[in-house]
């Protein structure tokens, strides 16, 4: 695109990536595994495709159309933009579409399109954001809106380390799971905007779908351990109340809460079925009660790390 930055280098779930597009604070120089860029292709012919990924409709007729192609692959975002990624998903580019926002690009990039990438590679990924205590990690998973980012950043104020936010990469490391950072900022919706005001020395900006990005990451960290996920629901309370779940019922929230809906390729389901019924078997899971705000108690964060025995 026409008056681009030059390229830069970001670290998230594990991938360094070499980006036209920002990513937020960038990294120390080096190799990358990914390289991301604008298209320079005006051509609009893509090749014939071979096998669908995920396709889902959103409000309005929006949603994605995800395919691998004879060439790679192309994930299409209706009325936004088609990302193409080589054959070897080491390098991409983004295709904007006519009047469409490229500040809604980055947050695609990190969510939906890593995620993708990360699920052909064959990684294990979680809807989720997370934050550390020492070297543990808790991770809140959950769809849209639950209220993962919000409780997140409630546990920072309680003296949590800000870990990743909507997209969580874990590895298998003995009998447990490890977790590799992402995002250092939190998109807070317009219900918990207000949460900003209990980080005052931190950059905020807003962002392309109406939320505020406060930057709460300290740059890389070690890969703390999972010692927790945390399913919320929203209850009429003004405290958060933890009990941990029953094998059965762990499984049923890691999977109910998928980070790319609307899968249809066999081994990408195969692969996310086999990855909640490993971290259900292996990691604590807790359904976790908490207030619907706004407003929000800042005592919330304190009562849901005790409740996960991270304080």
């Amino acid at each position: 695109m026409t008056g681009s930055p030059p390229p830069a280098l970001y670290e998230l779930q594990g991938l360094r990536i070499r980006s036209e597009i920002p990513f937020g604070e960038p990294a120390p120089d080096g190799p990358h595994d990914l390289a991301v860029s604008w298209s320079r292709d005006t051509s609009g012919q893509d090749p014939p495709e071979r096998r669908l990924l995920a396709e889902a409709v959103g409000p309005g007729g929006r949603g994605y159309r995800h395919v691998e192609t004879a060439a790679g692959y192309r994930l299409q975002f209706r009325d936004v933009c088609d990302i193409l990624v080589a054959s070897d998903r080491r390098s991409l580019t983004v295709r904007l579409a006519a009047g469409a926002d490229p500040q809604m690009i980055p947050i695609f990039l990190e969510g939906n399109v890593l995620a993708v990438l990360l699920l052909l590679a064959g990684a294990r990924v979680l809807h989720a954001s997370g934050v550390r205590v020492g070297g543990r990690a808790v991770a809140f998973v959950g769809g849209s809106g639950v209220g993962k980012s919000t409780l997140a950043a409630l546990c920072c104020a309680a003296g949590a380390a800000w870990f990743t936010d909507d997209l969580l990469q874990v590895v298998p490391d003995g009998d447990g799971f490890r977790c590799l950072g992402g995002s250092r900022e939190v998109r807070l919706r317009s219900g918990a905007m207000a949460l900003a005001a209990l980080f005052p020395d931190r950059p905020s900006r807003p962002t392309g779908d109406g939320r505020l990005a406060v930057c709460l990451g300290e740059g890389s960290a070690s890969s703390p351990q999972l010692a927790a996920i945390v399913s919320p629901v929203r209850a009429d309370s003004r405290h958060a109340r933890v009990e941990r779940l029953a094998p059965l019922d762990a499984w049923c929230a890691v999977l109910g809460a998928p980070r790319v809906l609307g899968l249809r390729d066999s081994g990408l389901l195969r692969a996310q079925f086999e990855t909640a019924t490993e971290l259900a078997r292996r990691v604590p899971v807790y359904r976790a009660e908490v207030p619907a705000g706004p407003p929000f108690e800042p005592s919330v964060g304190t009562e849901l790390l005790a409740g996960v025995r991270l304080t």
